[in-house]
């Protein structure tokens, strides 16, 4: 430690402290939690009350902290977790009568930042890594900025696919950034409340892969949206999240033909509003929306809107409403040959839109198709030729003939069904 301004005698007998900097390197803080555990009166003193039993007034200009290691041993779970590359500055730090209760101040100072780089911890299903390129955390302009986020597999798809009796997906993201403003870090340090206004994704991506030659697994409920929200350990309030820019590929496996299909979501923006988990908030709006747009196969305009409701998340009630413009067999077929085992012979899709409700039992709803000219072919593996695929002749006469009309500009169809989850 390298204090600046002040020598050993102006502490020995001076009552007021005045330091032009503070610099301390590589120091280690370890926190030991027991939940449960009862404080003792001393305790509960302030920081202010137990400095001035041999200070009145302790004034710094600056606190530099450089390669801090944070250590949190949590009792109760016999864990520890560790924060390494920690950085801190703190500007004009005063502790006398005038701050003690000043709620503008961060730990006495007048505002600090906080910087902690490339943390990385195991997910708790130890199937992947949650890496954190770095954080900064501004308490003058009420900001975090965290950059390069990422999770990735610890395993490769054939060593992850390895492990698995049923089906599951494999998921891959990286974010760029992502900056929440109008942070209130008062309730995120005094009551572990994270409340901010707003929250900034930018230029995310995202790949999940699903091998479909795997058995079905059971279907988990309670795994909606609002539902994982509820489950965040902390209370968590966001007014309105803002999505820029996100990519998304799906990909998927298909044993019947020995293909692999995407599907390709660019450019997807939108906003989330009240996402949040903490029960006032809840009863002054039990609506989680959110608004999207995006490319759907890089080329057709696709909107979505979800409501998500927080009142009745143990059910997972939830609405969705989609739009998707002008389809094409140049932009289905891809799509549909792997995934769906049919191709789209002729014919142009000119409009479809999807209204959904459902919870954790049952989805429903109606939809609406325009199209010109449709013809379908149904697909199957050829056996005699490896990789290529052959018409289902039968099962295309008849679908054709009696289900698919060549055209409906003029007359909607809808259709309503109800599936059981």
């Amino acid at each position: 430690m390298l204090l600046a301004g002040i020598g050993i005698d102006d502490i020995l007998h001076k009552d007021k402290v005045d330091l032009a900097k503070v610099f301390i390197s590589n120091p280690v803080i370890e926190v030991y939690n027991k939940s449960g555990g009862k404080l003792q009166a001393k305790d509960t003193d302030s920081i202010y009350q137990k400095l001035t039993t041999q200070f009145k007034r302790i004034s710094i200009k600056e606190i530099f902290v450089q390669n801090g290691i944070f250590i949190n041993h949590n009792i109760v779970k016999n864990s520890i977790n560790k924060i390494t590359g920690i950085t801190i500055t703190m500007h004009d730090l005063l502790i006398d009568s005038s701050t003690q209760f000043d709620k503008s101040r961060f730990l006495f100072a007048k505002d600090a930042a906080i910087t902690i780089i490339n943390y990385r911890l195991p997910t708790a299903d130890s199937l992947y890594f949650v890496k954190l390129g770095s954080l900064n955390l501004s308490t003058a302009a009420h900001k975090i900025t965290l950059r390069n986020i990422l999770v990735q597999p610890r395993l490769t798809r054939q060593q992850f696919e390895a492990r698995l009796t049923t089906r599951k997906y494999l998921y891959n993201l990286s974010v760029p950034e992502i900056i929440f403003s109008g942070l209130d870090w008062r309730q995120l340090i005094n009551r572990h409340n994270f409340i901010v206004q707003e929250a900034t994704v930018n230029k995310g991506n995202m790949n999940v892969f699903l091998d479909r030659s795997l058995p079905f697994a059971k279907v988990k409920q309670n795994n909606f949206l609002h539902q994982l929200l509820l489950r965040i350990p902390i209370p968590v309030n966001v007014s309105k999240v803002l999505l820029r820019q996100l990519n998304m590929v799906y990909t998927e496996y298909n044993p019947g033909v020995a293909k692999t299909g995407n599907i390709y979501l660019d450019n997807v923006s939108g906003t989330i509003f009240n996402l949040t988990n903490m029960p006032q908030q809840i009863k002054r709006d039990h609506q989680m929306v959110l608004q999207s747009s995006g490319l759907f196969m890089h080329k057709v305009l696709l909107r979505n809107t979800f409501h998500f409701d927080l009142s009745k998340y143990k059910t997972g009630n939830f609405t969705m409403a989609l739009e998707v413009g002008k389809l094409d067999s140049s932009i289905l077929n891809p799509i549909t040959e792997p995934m769906a085992e049919f191709m789209f012979k002729k014919g142009v899709i000119n409009k479809g839109t999807v209204n959904l409700q459902g919870d954790n039992y049952k989805v429903s709803g109606n939809g609406l198709l325009l199209y010109d000219d449709l013809y379908l072919v149904g697909l199957k593996k050829n056996n005699n030729e490896p990789g290529k695929l052959k018409k289902k002749e039968i099962l295309s006469f008849i679908g054709n003939l009696l289900l698919i009309k060549n055209s409906n500009p003029s007359k909607v169809y809808r259709f309503s069904n109800s599936v059981t989850k």
